[in-house]
């Protein structure tokens, strides 16, 4: 099964350069036809690659596969007023999960408050228990990746990535966060592979999509000072079990993704700021 998803990291990587025929995949990796084409099968039902099929029904068939993220499925009306608002946010405070939750089943989601730590500081106790039901993959919409440095996250995600599990973060990479970045790409020294990829972006949401079981957002009320209930502000969680509501969170992130720097073009912006010091 390790192998099977360090193979679908690898096919997503090499489709992404260029179109590419069943049979390179195959002698990419290694392995019979029959076995990339599952592979293949299996990854282009998530939605981030496609296949087409020239010569059907010959001989000389021949089965392309493609990247297509950035050809994602238009949504309906009402998701595509929702995208708006979120293309449009760069703070936390710019969108509410709750314009996304309502619309959802109400069998198939769940919400509650988040206890405060300490002042202004909220921590995501159920994060890591989901985070170790992952199998494939995990999409984090994040800030500035602070949620690494929560109780014992960096060993559970360090764990995903040795057992093959795909992590890819949208993350606010500045000075001010650089330090959570070295984190996360000392993991993947460690674990001797890239499982871990990071992109730059602004965006309002935070939480994370795990597999196609869920997704789990976070909203944090801005403090007000003139209402006792509100000095401390509060964090909400809602989570998520519709799947189609899930597919379309999967399709905001790659919108996003797709508007993103690459973690190693931005790192090499900030080299180059003078007293700037960083281990990356």
């Amino acid at each position: 099964m390790v192998l099977e998803k360090e193979a679908i990291k690898k096919i997503e990587d090499f489709v992404r350069q260029k179109p590419r025929a069943v049979d390179e995949i195959a002698k990419m990796l290694q392995v019979s036809w029959r076995t990339a084409d599952r592979y293949v099968d299996d990854i282009s039902s998530r939605g981030s690659i496609a296949v087409r099929v020239f010569r059907g029904g010959t001989r000389g068939a021949l089965k392309i596969v493609y990247w297509t993220a950035t050809e994602i499925p238009p949504f309906t009306d009402l998701q595509d007023e929702l995208w708006k608002k979120i293309e449009a946010g760069r703070t936390k405070y710019d969108f509410s999960a709750l314009e996304m939750y309502q619309y959802v089943d109400e069998g198939r989601r769940n919400a509650y408050l988040e206890p405060r730590v300490e002042r202004f500081v909220f921590a995501d106790k159920r994060m890591n228990e989901l985070l170790e039901k992952a199998e494939k993959e995990v999409f984090l919409f994040s800030g500035n990746s602070t949620w690494i440095n929560y109780p014992e996250s960096k060993g559970v995600v360090e764990k995903l990535a040795k057992e093959g599990v795909s992590i890819k973060v949208l993350s606010k990479i500045d000075a001010t966060g650089i330090h959570n970045v070295e984190k996360l790409l000392a993991i993947n020294r460690r674990v001797g592979k890239d499982m871990i990829e990071i992109r730059h972006v602004a965006h309002p949401l935070r939480g994370y999509i795990i597999d196609d079981k869920i997704c789990k957002l976070r909203e944090l009320t801005k403090p007000d000072p003139e209402r006792d209930e509100l000095k401390q502000g509060i964090m909400i969680n809602y989570e998520i079990y519709d799947p189609d509501w899930i597919d379309w969170a999967k399709k905001v992130w790659w919108k996003l993704y797709n508007k993103g720097v690459p973690v190693t073009r931005r790192l090499e912006a900030l080299k180059s700021i003078t007293g700037l010091a960083f281990k990356v």
